[in-house]
């Protein structure tokens, strides 16, 4: 039975009633690909924020196997602790947390609220992936400062995200997959790892706090018509930028096309955010030898919970 959870208000407040109801289920499969047995196995997996988000409001949750912990940072990131125990050799072990969700839909540039950064710094800082104070990066930011006003942080994010979306191409081949903001811009190619972190660094090194989203994009590749080979359906990433007054503003420069503007407004209904930063899946075992897989996908409801 899906549990209730209770939900804090941060950030945005949702200003359309444009609503999308969600079955969301996600997965981590854990195999164990040695010939000896995998022996106190313990993970610690990302689970979706426990916060009353723009995009979204989790109705409840469960798990198919309970979690012995769930830690929750200040930021409303949550991580779900399993002790797993022993796993053979050649088996299999997947954990299925399944969430209903409301899917709102906005246009946060038109919104008016009282939201103002308590700590700035730590979305103006370099950090992996994000290589805000390289040169090469820093050259750029210094040349949108130059060409706008540099207190117009709408205005910032507008020119960064144009440049990001001029610069990069989607491609899931390109040695630079994975790799973060300056080996994207190095390589002129990457996953929306690249398009998210090289907008987000060239952002931050112009002075405007922005971070990394990472969440569940529906079958988005219709909206982008004819001029996109992007087929995003299940893990995405995406990026936000803070506006004094207005506060957390979201961008997706991979689905941007010029059929296309995600800038402001995401499409109703087709994004989930799980959580910010780098939150990667942390496991500890003795013997063996696991590889583990995390993905997800959607069941569209048809009428309101």
């Amino acid at each position: 039975m899906l549990q209730p959870i209770p939900i804090k208000a941060e950030g945005l407040r949702n200003n359309n009633q444009d609503t999308t109801c969600y079955i969301l289920k996600s997965y981590v499969k854990i195999e164990n690909n040695s010939k000896t047995s995998a022996s106190r196995v313990k993970l610690e997996v990302p689970i979706i924020a426990n916060i009353n988000s723009p995009y979204q409001k989790i109705i409840a949750e469960k798990f198919s196997i309970a979690p012995v912990a769930i830690n929750e940072s200040d930021n409303g990131n949550r991580m779900a602790v399993f002790d797993i125990g022993n796993i053979k050799p050649g088996s299999k072990i997947t954990i299925v947390a399944e969430y209903k969700i409301k899917v709102y839909g906005s246009n946060w540039l038109n919104s008016s609220n009282d939201l103002h950064l308590n700590h700035p710094q730590i979305y103006l800082s370099p950090g992996p992936k994000i290589e805000s104070n390289s040169p090469e990066i820093k050259a750029i930011a210094q040349n949108i400062l130059n060409q706008v006003d540099n207190h117009d942080e709408v205005a910032i994010a507008q020119a960064a995200f144009d440049y990001t979306i001029k610069t990069l191409k989607y491609s899931l081949y390109a040695p630079s997959v994975n790799q973060g903001a300056l080996s994207a811009l190095e390589n002129g190619a990457g996953s929306c790892v690249e398009f998210a972190s090289l907008f987000v660094a060239i952002t931050r090194a112009a002075g405007v706090p922005a971070r990394i989203v990472n969440g569940f994009a529906d079958k988005v590749a219709p909206l982008s018509k004819a001029d996109s080979n992007i087929n995003l359906d299940s893990r995405h990433q995406w990026a936000e930028f803070f506006v004094d007054g207005k506060g957390w503003i979201p961008a997706d420069p991979t689905l941007s096309t010029s059929r296309l503007r995600v800038f402001g407004k995401l499409p109703t209904g087709y994004y989930v955010a799980q959580n910010y930063g780098d939150s990667p899946i942390k496991g500890k075992y003795n013997g063996g030898k696991l590889s583990i897989s995390y993905g997800g996908y959607w069941i569209r409801e048809v009428a309101n919970f």
